[in-house]
């Protein structure tokens, strides 16, 4: 079975930048319960907020598991994390003389409540849990992690040493003897039985017990002691590891993951307002063989107010025509009077049936109940059939002018007297091509009206 995007095989084109979008949000959705908007970033760089999450717009098929689990890591502070507990954090530390740690209990209270959200999620969300995977991949379980735990790196008695083998320390590698206090912490940090943890305070609280374990140890290390302590911890499993310089970026990248402050590839707004478009106008890609050739029609459902403002395809303008105004007038004018001679499809036809032998009793007949079998009369109600039109327009260049200028009115009558009709249902398309987001031109289809879902406000945007 194929987990995570091999299900999607995409290519990331601005429309698939828009589908992953969209995909991505109702993922979200279905985690939060709540429409917490996704965005891709315009600035670079993001921290969850409570209210919003922001993704990449540097997505390839490598890289798409790992960016919808960091979505979904996100989302899950959205739900779980009280952001109130960090920002009020050195009230808290101020009443239990830690102030001296704040920036390192920040860390360690992110890092807790990080294991704690997703163990949260992988127990009641099994389906996300390889994007869960891919991002844990990205982030922390790499052969340079690897060879980073096992070398004689990180394993004097200082506060980097700790940072790096604690964010690590639930790697298989992790060597619990690396450092005099890093046992202690493990066992403090119980990560096995985290879900123990009930709230973003709880996290803070275990937070708290590790910086002060590890800081009454530090504190009372002499010099000649933290010497003698960190020759006996620098055992080298991997001599040819990973040099110091690349952990140490590595462990930059994890703490900024810890606190949320992931780097992310920025789009510009351009971009972003397309891709708006894009999501907004729900446009999708089909394959058709042609000369033995499998060639893209892009299929728009509506036409929705971005697609008109960002012009998309080429195709539209947001400035209002004078003439366009009044060929819509004169359609709607034209739809009026073909429904008034086609209003008898509005009607029902009923007919009464007396003297039946079967059917309801007709009470003018009951004197005669001793004498006749026919007191009974039937009613019989019948309604049109409901139809369907499917109106599709030739939008190549050879109908400039009068000929749109035509059709544009007839389809506008017809179009208004389906919105009037009950068994008169029509779909309005139009066949033509468009400058496609990268360059050249693709077959397009615009299905520009459907009776079924839109209204007049709907049918008159094909003014534009």
């Amino acid at each position: 079975m194929n987990k995570g995007s091999e299900y999607w095989g995409k290519k990331f084109n601005l429309i698939e930048l828009a589908h992953t979008q969209r995909n991505i949000t109702n993922f979200v959705k279905i985690l939060t319960g709540d429409e917490i908007p996704v965005e891709f970033t315009t600035n670079g760089d993001s921290m969850t907020d409570g209210e919003s999450i922001t993704i990449s717009s540097n997505i390839t098929q490598k890289t798409l598991d790992s960016t919808i689990g960091l979505a979904l890591h996100e989302s899950a502070h959205c739900v779980y994390t009280n952001f109130d507990v960090p920002k009020k954090i050195g009230n808290f530390l101020l009443e239990r003389n830690l102030i001296h740690g704040k920036e390192i209990i920040l860390l360690l209270l992110n890092f807790v409540e990080d294991r704690r959200i997703d163990q949260l999620v992988y127990d009641t969300a099994p389906g996300y849990q390889s994007y869960y995977k891919a991002m844990y991949n990205k982030y922390f379980y790499n052969s340079t992690v690897d060879n980073g735990i096992r070398s004689n790196k990180f394993r004097k008695e200082n506060w980097e040493s700790y940072i790096f083998r604690i964010i690590n320390i639930f790697n298989k590698n992790t060597d619990l003897t690396a450092l005099t206090k890093l046992k202690e912490t493990y066992n403090i940090l119980d990560l096995k039985n985290i879900s123990r943890l009930e709230n973003t305070l709880d996290s803070l609280k275990v937070a708290c017990e590790v910086y002060k374990c590890i800081y009454n140890y530090l504190v009372t290390l002499t010099k000649k002691e933290f010497t003698k302590q960190s020759r006996l911890n620098e055992k080298d499993n991997n001599p040819k590891g990973a040099s110091i310089k690349s952990l140490k970026n590595l462990l930059k990248k994890q703490e900024d993951f810890t606190l949320g402050k992931v780097h992310k590839q920025k789009i510009s707004a351009i971009h972003k307002n397309k891709i708006k478009a894009i999501s907004e106008s729900l446009i999708k890609v089909e394959f058709i063989t042609s000369a033995d050739k499998k060639r893209p029609v892009h299929i728009m459902e509506g036409i929705s107010d971005a697609s008109i403002n960002e012009n998309l395809y080429n195709k539209f303008h947001s400035f209002k025509y004078t003439k366009n105004n009044n060929l819509i007038e004169q359609g709607i004018t034209k739809g009026k009077r073909l429904l008034n001679k086609l209003q008898i499809r509005n009607e029902q036809i009923t007919s009464l049936s007396k003297r039946l032998k079967q059917g309801k009793i007709d009470p003018r007949r009951v004197y005669a109940a001793n004498f006749e079998e026919d007191l009974f009369y039937k009613i019989d109600k019948a309604n049109y059939k409901p139809i369907s039109l499917n109106i599709s327009i030739d939008g190549s260049g050879s109908m400039k002018g009068d000929k749109w200028n035509q059709t544009l009115i007839n389809t506008i009558a017809l179009g208004y007297m389906s919105l009037n009709m009950d068994n008169i249902n029509m779909l309005i398309s139009i066949r033509t091509s468009g400058d496609v987001f990268t360059r050249g031109q693709v077959p397009l289809l615009i299905l520009a009206f459907d009776s079924k879902k839109h209204k007049l406000k709907n049918l008159k945007k094909l003014k534009y």
